[in-house]
């Protein structure tokens, strides 16, 4: 019975092309949410709309704070469906390790943490990690998983091109300081 439900949840989570209407459903409504945690960022950035709204965004910020770890508890619970998932412990840690698991760990994470509203650093990286939401909705793109396809397979060239972006930066950093002298 328990191995059925979990098979369930993992079909509606994980499944790419939903045939069910309750996965298609869930699908669009974890888009629609990250969407809208974007925009209520954004609100919270100007002090005006955040005084005004304060009630309704924490509000919010609680509701999608409990649907991202449901989420992400039922994605780890129901891992194990997947064979190189089956171990009930190293296949779930496995999981978790993976940049998708990371990314919707990172999503919601840092919100139960304590931060100082007084400190602003701790504040600008709390929005931060709020942004890095976006990430998730990479799960429900192709274009996305093309990307990630395209990264993995020339990813010596991409490490290359990399060293070589941040030699320039360097090397142009310090023309520019040594031209200023």
């Amino acid at each position: 019975m328990v191995e059925k439900l979990k098979h369930r949840v993992f079909l509606l989570l994980e499944t790419k092309e939903h045939l069910h209407p309750l996965g298609r459903f869930f699908k669009y409504f974890l888009i629609f949410l990250i969407t809208l945690n974007t925009l209520v960022v954004c609100i919270e950035s100007i002090d005006e709309m955040f005084k005004i709204y304060k009630t309704i965004l924490n509000s919010f910020n609680q509701f999608s704070l409990g649907v991202f770890t449901l989420e992400y508890l039922l994605r780890v619970w129901s891992c194990t469906i997947l064979k190189k998932y089956s171990h009930p412990v190293w296949g779930r840690l496995k999981y978790m390790l993976t940049p998708l698991a990371i990314i919707d760990l990172i999503a919601f994470l840092p919100f139960y943490f304590y931060f100082d509203p007084g400190n602003f650093q701790e504040m600008k990286l709390l929005q931060l990690t709020r942004f890095l939401q976006i990430l998730k909705l990479g799960r429900y793109s192709q274009v996305t998983q093309i990307l990630n396809q395209v990264i993995y397979l020339r990813k010596k060239e991409l490490v290359l091109t990399l060293n070589v972006v941040f030699f320039l930066l360097i090397f142009s950093g310090e023309f520019n300081l040594f031209c200023r002298t």
